[in-house]
């Protein structure tokens, strides 16, 4: 099932702007982009694409067509942060439009607006872009919402006491309150520009494999699997230990 978060209707004179935010991230790459530009140019032979690139250098691009953004990041080294695509569907001003937002910055969001004048072509380029999406779904986009921090730290706190519960010890109330303190600290860590930064390219919203792109995703893919491996084992490993305890009374 595709996964809506969101979906909000307003009623114009003759057209509808239906708006759309969905939980999930996604990867956009070359295929991606082009498999949309021909959606938008088999509807209408006369559509009209801007392409709107902001990029870590605090500088935005515009682009009209997804070669030109390919052979500029493909040549320059720039990180995209955030990618706006409109699409007008015909020459007229008032004519059926789409618009889509990917971005990967500190409130990060995948939003699709369609207006359109009429329900059923709204609902076919709906479903032909929702196809084309969930095909380019992140497989681990429920990491990229949640807040990783307080969790990670809440799940080292409870370890601690669970284990010392099971082995009976007792930390004296300045002990305590350290720990306590790194908790609190750690969890709160979170709503600070530099964590935040780092959560967004460990466990991005949005992942842009475009051009040089490519190379940065790839290289934070590595740290990614390297950190949930470890992390994974550790749980394993922890839990066999306890079990083994347990059992054999060591």
């Amino acid at each position: 099932m595709f996964d809506v978060d969101k979906e909000r209707v307003v009623n114009m004179k003759e057209e509808a702007l239906f708006i759309h935010s969905y939980r999930v991230g996604y990867r956009i790459d070359k295929q991606l982009l082009v498999s949309l530009e021909e959606i938008f140019k088999n509807y209408s032979s006369t559509a009209m694409l801007n392409i709107d690139v902001e990029c870590d250098n605090n500088i935005l691009y515009k682009f009209e067509s997804v070669n030109e953004i390919c052979d500029f990041f493909d040549k320059n080294p720039y990180r995209i942060v955030k990618m706006e695509i409109r699409a007008l569907l015909g020459e007229k001003v008032d004519a059926n439009q789409v618009k889509l937002v990917f971005s990967n910055k500190r409130y990060a969001e995948v939003r699709i607006s369609y207006r359109f004048n009429s329900n059923d072509d709204y609902l076919v380029m709906k479903n032909k872009i929702e196809v084309y999406l969930k095909n380019y779904k992140l497989n681990y986009s429920l990491l990229s919402i949640v807040p990783i921090s307080p969790i990670v730290f809440f799940s080292i706190f409870i370890g601690i006491y669970i284990y010392t519960d099971i082995n009976h010890i007792v930390f004296s109330s300045v002990v305590q309150r350290v720990i306590m303190g790194i908790w609190v600290i750690g969890s709160c860590s979170g709503i600070l520009p530099s964590v935040n930064k780092l959560k967004r390219n460990l466990f991005p919203c949005v992942e842009f494999r475009i051009g040089q792109n490519k190379i940065v995703e790839d290289n934070y893919s590595k740290i990614r699997n390297i950190l949930i491996g470890t992390i994974s084992i550790g749980i394993i490993v922890g839990i066999i230990v306890n079990f083994v305890s347990k059992v054999f009374g060591i």
